[in-house]
């Protein structure tokens, strides 16, 4: 351990901060691009998170999530379920519990965010939450074998939203790694969103002692805590929460600049490691989490409990108490707008997700699940788009791209269907974070047009592959026996 981290005075190092706009002495690291936005985050973070706990409609649960999992459903119709209950798994074991105790109403094609409609289980709150007995009793981390610690974060059904992947699918990776270093995201720099910096400060102990579980599991690699310097309340709360004599946990404040939260951008800014793909960082050597992450597994390693609920920032222009929600996975979106933020006019968007990567929702009656962070309501006023223009090649496109990228040139190849060039120009390095779009002058939607080059070329490899496959199965059918000995 460093010395300089082991007796540190944040309260300096806060004022300090504070002062950066004057200061020549102290420099916050950030990284290449990025773009400077308005948090707009005054109305909800300072108020408590607030519960919703206690839905009145049926939850829904998706057998296939945001991020490509499929479910199998371990219930059928009319049975009874409790909460904390798997009710689905994947072909690998991993568990999708159910939040509530009720009845299994029905298993049908529900609407998503994600995606038009998936089969989904549909279960009716009988409001008992009576709880099913859980596989392991509470126990301290510290007398736990790193065995069963990995079961333990198996058996909750974490899914980290960094990297769209289960944690236990990250921490198999990184066994085969040498994990030097464990990022916590702290950062949060999509405007509206607070929900990471209330746990920050409502939760300080559980985000510590989930981080203290994986410097357990990863002893020779350092944690880091990621805090942008537009939260010295947090960076203060969380500093004094850290033991420095004991800890491998230093915080390290980042400059606030969108998307310094992306997984990426974190390790380019505290490591000065450039990495091309999220899915890459684990052979890197690095390990990303969010603060909620190490809640969950806080709770899953020294209580037994799987992860059944999330933080969703409910905000926008047509509330009149926009906050932060503590919400069952599965409870309704329209439930939740009509009944948490009291809404004072009605919304001309709703917007799943920050403002600037975020779902527009045609139909609101779709479940909040593991991924949902941030709902917003914007009125016609906020929500009102200026008309495309022709492209002015002004350049700020290419200087705000964290990635390096030209989006102007990626555009006009998407729109030619130039896919070859579209791949060799590093348009599949895009992270989606949408801040070409965000500076253009002439409101060019870029990042979506790169999405959809994206999603083209994924689509025709997969077509490829299909015929490969097909190819080979028809050659495998046709040959004779002594072909295949050859």
């Amino acid at each position: 351990m460093n010395p300089i981290h082991k007796r540190f005075n944040y309260q300096a190092l806060i004022s300090n901060v504070r002062d950066l706009a004057s200061s020549v002495t102290v420099r916050v690291p950030t990284f290449r691009g990025g773009v400077q936005v308005r948090p707009d985050k005054e109305k909800t973070q300072e108020m408590t998170i607030a519960d919703y706990m206690d839905p009145k409609e049926d939850l829904v649960y998706p057998l296939t999530d945001a991020y490509g999992n499929t479910f199998t459903a371990l219930v059928a119709v009319g049975d009874k379920v409790q909460r904390d209950q798997i009710i689905a798994e994947t072909e690998e074991g991993l568990p999708l519990y159910s939040s509530v105790s009720g009845t299994v109403k029905d298993i049908a094609m529900k609407l998503t965010a994600y995606a038009d409609k998936v089969r989904s289980i549909i279960v009716e709150n009988d409001h008992a939450y009576t709880t099913a007995d859980r596989p392991f009793t509470p126990e301290s981390y510290k007398e736990l074998p790193e065995e069963e610690i990995r079961l333990r974060i198996r058996a909750a059904g974490i899914i980290e939203p960094t990297s769209k992947m289960f944690l236990d699918q990250m921490l198999q990776g990184a066994e085969a790694s040498q994990i030097h270093t464990v990022l916590i995201d702290g950062a949060e720099t999509e405007p509206e969103m607070s929900a990471a910096y209330r746990l920050m400060l409502e939760d300080s102990w559980r985000i510590v002692n989930g981080i203290r579980v994986l410097t357990k599991l990863f002893p020779k690699a350092e944690a880091v805590l990621c805090i942008a310097d537009d939260k010295p309340k947090a960076i203060e709360v969380m500093g004094d929460y850290i033991d420095h004599e004991a800890d491998h946990i230093r915080v390290e404040i980042v400059r606030c600049k969108y998307p310094q939260h992306h997984p990426l951008m974190l390790a380019e800014t505290v490591l000065h490691e450039e990495v091309s793909d999220v899915s890459d960082l684990l052979s890197h050597g690095i390990l990303i989490i969010s603060v909620d992450t190490a809640i969950a597994i806080s709770r899953a390693v020294t209580q037994g409990r799987p992860l059944q609920r999330c933080i969703v920032t409910l905000s926008g222009d047509c509330l009149e108490s926009p906050r932060n929600y503590r919400v069952r996975i599965g409870t309704s979106v329209k439930e939740l707008v009509e009944n948490g933020g009291v809404p004072v006019r009605e919304a001309a968007k709703v917007i799943l997700g920050g403002p600037i990567t975020g779902t527009v929702l045609q139909d609101l009656d779709v479940p909040i699940t593991k991924s949902t962070a941030c709902i917003l309501l914007m009125s016609e006023e906020s929500a009102h788009q200026m008309e495309e223009s022709h492209c002015i090649r002004c350049g700020r496109c290419v200087a705000a791209c964290p990635m390096g990228l030209a989006p102007y040139f990626l555009e006009k190849l998407v729109t030619k269907r130039d896919w070859k060039r579209f791949e060799s120009s590093g348009g599949m390095t895009c992270i989606e974070c949408g801040a070409c779009s965000f500076v253009c002058p002439a409101r060019r939607k870029v990042g979506i047009s790169v999405m959809k080059g994206k999603t083209m070329i994924n689509e025709r490899r997969d077509l490829k592959l299909r015929a490969e496959a097909e190819r080979y199965a028809e050659a495998r059918f046709d040959s004779t026996p002594e072909e295949d000995e050859r």
